[in-house]
């Protein structure tokens, strides 16, 4: 899985399967994110975590297929 984030307020957050890592699939929906500057994105053990860097911290669960 590939967690994307888009920083641009007010962020997104988005997950794409690399199962083809020639084609990234999409996976589930586009999540909206509090994001600011210094946003960044980890996911680890089915916890993806969203600092929204000057804006609120985001976790939220996920899957082992990225849902």
């Amino acid at each position: 899985m590939l967690f994307v984030l888009d920083a641009t307020p007010p962020g997104h957050l988005a997950v794409l399967s690399l199962e083809d890592p020639r084609v990234p699939r999409p996976v589930g929906e586009v999540t909206e994110v509090p994001v600011g500057p210094f946003s960044g994105v980890s996911a680890a053990s089915g916890v993806v975590v969203v600092s929204g860097g000057t804006s609120s911290l985001t976790l939220r669960e996920y899957f082992p297929d990225g849902q």
